[in-house]
């Protein structure tokens, strides 16, 4: 049987994943240990690189998975880059990962190029376009944001 995980955030820390959203994270998980380092988490815990993914998954059993970037544009939480980024796991892991292309979805004919690049450099490794949230339509989680209490 192949195991897949359908669903892996590749975000850089304090690139395209701001410390401020680590830190709410961290105070979601208040009082647990991170399941990589056994130690209480930081910030920085929630940003994994592609090596250590790999690693992971090997340890797991898992044997491919989808890679995409995080787009959580009120939060700052955004690279317009980070298509290139993902790209480039799933350039050197061909048989490992998968990659959504994460978008800003207000991000008009820039975002489109962007998109329309990443198509033609690698046609067969993108297989969704995944819009990030953007903080106003209706993908926005109730209690989510800078904002939340």
């Amino acid at each position: 049987m192949t195991l897949i995980n359908s669903h892996t955030h590749m975000q850089r820390f304090e690139v395209d994943f701001p410390r401020e959203l680590g830190e709410f994270y961290v105070n979601m998980f208040k009082g647990q240990d991170c399941w990589h380092t056994g130690k209480p988490w930081t910030p920085e815990d929630f940003c994994v690189p592609g090596e250590r993914l790999i690693a992971d998954m090997d340890a797991a059993g898992i044997d491919k998975a989808f890679v995409l970037g995080v787009g959580y544009l009120p939060w700052g939480a955004y690279d317009p880059e980070n298509g290139a980024y993902v790209q480039s796991m799933v350039q050197r892991w061909p048989d490992r990962l998968f990659g959504f292309y994460t978008a800003n979805p207000i991000g008009g004919n820039d975002e489109v190029k962007r998109f329309e690049r990443a198509i033609a450099a690698a046609p067969t490794q993108w297989h969704m376009f995944q819009p990030a949230w953007d903080g106003t339509g209706s993908e926005a989680p109730t209690g989510a944001g800078p904002d939340a209490t």
